[in-house]
């Protein structure tokens, strides 16, 4: 995992965050001990941490799982955006998507209001498409995983905004 992903971690904007004596590259090499081979990051969204959703993306071969995990609340890289949306309390909802009618017994799911703003808002990224959220990116990344692995299973996590 870490060997396979390192490059891809420390070219990100954050980089030095995952350098080889950094806390967090340590416990990412925790995770490659303690679970072998078959794990791989596929998307890790950090660039624009300071106002935007923080997400990863991995694959785990061998539990035929893909996992989605949200960063949560930071107090030091995005105190302002992180905490204005965790109190934002309330609840919103949307249809249930096509693809789970028939599998939960609701005709909507709801979401805490302030996360579902933060996955729907446009992104900072100027090379992206002006209408692009993160809700987009994560979606793209998910769907094209399951397309290569119809058999996998799909994992969602995460801390405080997650």
């Amino acid at each position: 995992l870490i060997g396979d992903n390192k490059k891809k971690l420390q070219d990100g904007k954050h980089g030095s965050d995952f350098s080889d004596d950094s806390k967090t590259y340590d416990s990412l090499q925790l995770l490659t001990d303690r679970h072998g081979d078959g794990l791989t990051l596929e998307t890790f969204d950090a660039d624009y941490q300071t106002s935007e959703l923080v997400f990863g993306v991995g694959r785990d071969d061998a539990n035929k799982r893909i996992t989605l995990v949200f960063r949560g609340t930071t107090n030091s890289l995005a105190l302002r955006s992180n905490w204005s949306a965790n109190l934002d309390i309330a609840k919103t909802s949307e249809p249930v998507p096509e693809i789970l009618k028939g599998k939960i017994k609701n005709e909507k799911i709801r979401f805490h209001e302030g996360f579902h703003e933060y996955m729907n808002n446009k992104t900072k990224n100027p090379d992206d498409d002006s209408d692009t959220t993160k809700k987009n990116q994560i979606l793209s990344s998910v769907k094209a995983l399951l397309k290569k692995h119809p058999d996998y299973k799909v994992y969602v996590t995460g801390h405080s905004l997650g």
